[in-house]
Formats: C-alpha cells, structure tokens, sequence
C-alpha cells in the first residue's frame, strides 16, 4: 500500500484524511525460508507461521487543499490474496471533462476518453512513445515497449543523482515522510472505526495546485 499512496501523491496530491479498513483472511500460512524466493512464490505443504500483516487493505481518502486533486475524493486499495492479478497496479481518474485509466501489467499503455457527447464514446488506447518521460531514452517509437529492468535502470539513475545533489525532482525523503504518515493515519483509523488526520509534510514533491 505504501507504494500505491506514493503514486497518488505523485500524480494527484498529497493525502489529508483517510477512513480505513483492514482485513486478514489467512491467519497463518507455510513459512518461506529466509534469503530464497519472491513475493510471487506459492508455497504449499511445511510448517506454517501466523501471518503478521493484513491480506487487503482499503481506504477512502481526501485531499489536501494545496493539492492538484483538491477538491477530489478517492478509493485505495491493495490485496495479497486475490487470485488472477499477477502484477497489477492499477489507477484509475475521473474528471467531468475526461477520464484515465493505467495498469502495470500494460504499462506502456493508456486508456483515455475526452467525449462527453456523440456516437464515439468509451476510451481510446495511447501507447507509451518518445516524449513521454524516459522512453525516447531505451525505445525508437511507440510498439516497441519498455519493461520492468528498464524501470529499475532510470530509478537507480535517479537515485544516483540525488546522492550527488545533481537533483531529486520525482522524490526526497520528505515525500517517504509523507506515505508513512498516511500508513500511519489508515491503521489508526482501521482500529478505531473513523476519519483521521493525516500529519502534513512540507517540501515532498507531490502535485501541488496551480497557482491562481
């Protein structure tokens, strides 16, 4: 979850109060051996252990009033126990003048819709093509896809950077600050069954609202 609330942040602002809800389906399961596997293993058969953090977690979330979504209102969850997703990640954005919908799993896609009216209604595909971000930087043009290690290449370029004070536009340690408070804030409310304050950070490099 705490990926996902960082991405919010990224895209439409910083968290100001969330209503939560935790679930834990499987109270124990086989124990994985330490330093072998992923996260994706299956594991059947072995001693078992309790299972120590949740199977879904959701929240309901407003946004601060700085923020580019600020007059918005938004739904989070996250699932170790569903079955058929493999590595989804998914957002979905809906505006009165269009909407916007990524996955992960097809991450060098968009699907998004401008129309209100007329007989060519519903999403329109956008593939990932130079200009967009990085991509000019691994792939010729749209079709030829990025994947997860080309990922992992721009993120250490960045992180890089950011040790050598050359720039961390897309996040600093104020921005993790941020996620963990809104963490913080849904286990809280999770135990005690109502809204709670998220503590504010200053600096992060959430999208702020335009200035009027």
């Amino acid at each position: 979850m705490g990926h996902l609330v960082d991405l919010v942040h990224y895209l439409i602002g910083d968290i100001s109060e969330v209503t939560a809800l935790t679930s834990t389906t499987y109270k124990e399961r086989p124990i994985q051996e330490m330093g072998k596997g992923t996260h994706f293993d299956v594991i059947e058969g072995g001693p078992k252990g309790a299972v120590e953090n949740e199977d879904y977690a959701g929240m309901l979330v407003r946004f601060a009033e700085d923020s580019f979504g600020s007059e918005a209102v938004g739904t989070l969850e996250s699932s170790r126990s569903l079955v058929g997703p493999r590595a989804r990640y998914e957002v979905e954005i809906y505006g009165t003048e269009g909407s916007f919908i990524w996955d992960f799993e097809r991450m060098n896609e968009m699907q998004i819709t401008t129309q209100r009216r007329g007989q060519e209604l519903g999403y329109r595909r956008v593939m990932a093509s130079p200009g967009m971000g990085d991509f000019d930087a691994f792939l010729p043009g749209a079709g030829t896809s990025m994947g997860f290690d080309d990922l992992k290449v721009i993120e250490a370029r960045k992180f890089v950077e950011a040790i050598l004070g050359v720039g961390s536009s897309n996040s600093n340690i104020k921005d993790a600050v941020s996620s963990a408070n809104v963490l913080a804030a849904a286990e809280e409310s999770a135990a005690t069954k109502r809204w709670v304050e998220v503590k504010t950070v200053s600096g992060t490099t959430s999208a702020k609202r335009k200035a009027n």
